[in-house]
């Protein structure tokens, strides 16, 4: 990719921010690849069988779309911060989820 056609971040984030979904759909796939290198490496092989790392990093674009206008960052560091925390978050919850002993045992 020249450094033509490389997407502005700052920009984007702006646009994001501002409620333009294209823009935010830009910058999530530009990371996408990326997310979900960490979420399969954070599900482990003990939750492998459980968890798809695919579903997670969808509750994480989900979540960053709902949540965008409340980033406050504006830089891309910020924003791969951000969506890393999102990530975390959405891992610590499935594994909490998945953890809990059913009621019958």
């Amino acid at each position: 990719m020249s450094r033509a056609e490389e997407p502005d971040v700052p920009m984007l984030l702006t646009l994001a921010k501002g409620g333009d979904g294209l823009s935010l759909g830009r910058l999530l796939e530009l990371y996408r690849n990326y997310l979900m290198l960490l979420a399969r490496v954070q599900i482990g092989r003990r939750l492998q069988g459980k968890v798809d790392a695919a579903d997670i990093l969808q509750e994480t674009f989900l979540e960053a779309h709902r949540d965008v206008a409340r980033f406050r960052g504006s830089s891309e560091r910020e924003f791969l911060a951000w969506l890393r925390q999102i990530l975390a978050s959405i891992l610590a919850n499935q594994v909490r989820t998945t953890s809990v002993p059913s009621a019958a045992t």
